[in-house]
């Protein structure tokens, strides 16, 4: 019997020599103190805007609060991987079998997961572009590029609905979250820097 690409992936992270299992949990960890950090810009914008626009600044920071909670739920699955595979190794063909149809419903989990995010990531950055736009404390160009950013990843989330393939366009509007974010960080502490 040929294992499934579930049973598969679980072989080849339990081949990994000891460095890189090392490496594939700092990476995991990294992941997740992403996961803070992005709440904590979302709460950041929300107390920037919330005086001058609240309603756009509470309907976004909400939203970016519960795409916190779906990156928290597309990522923590890996941990599941690193914890099956530790197991798969020594297992005989019905546990490898059964450990391979466990990190096929992690896999699952954390597929959903991440179209949440794309979803509600895209759905804060829109109004929090208007609220930039509108508040006129943030530069033009971040109100645009969060709009158009926040319809980018929308689109990823709405693609990766229709087929499983179309998942990947969620890492490109992953990156366009990330370098969002930080410009928009970088642009707030030179802001904050100057008298």
């Amino acid at each position: 019997m040929q294992p499934s690409n579930h049973e598969a992936r679980l072989a080849l992270v339990a081949g990994l020599s000891p460095l890189s299992m090392a490496l594939l949990r700092a990476g995991f960890a990294l992941e997740i103190i992403a996961a803070v950090l992005l709440a904590h810009a979302v709460l950041g914008l929300y107390v920037l805007l919330r005086v001058s626009e609240p309603q756009r600044a509470t309907i976004a920071a909400g939203l970016g609060v519960i795409a916190t909670v779906w990156f928290f739920g597309e990522h923590l699955p890996r941990f599941v991987l690193l914890q099956l595979a530790s197991e798969y190794g020594g297992a005989n063909q019905a546990a490898r079998t059964a450990l391979g149809a466990g990190n096929a419903v992690a896999e699952t989990f954390s597929a959903a997961a991440g179209t949440a995010f794309s979803l509600a990531i895209g759905a804060c950055l829109i109004p929090f572009g208007l609220a930039i736009r509108t508040s006129g404390l943030l530069s033009g160009w971040l109100a645009t590029t969060a709009q158009i950013v926040g319809i980018v990843s929308v689109l990823a989330g709405l693609a990766s609905l229709t087929t499983y393939e179309l998942g990947f366009f969620q890492l490109p509007a992953l990156l366009l979250v990330i370098l969002w974010f930080t410009a928009a960080g970088l642009f707030l502490v030179r802001r904050t820097a100057q008298p």
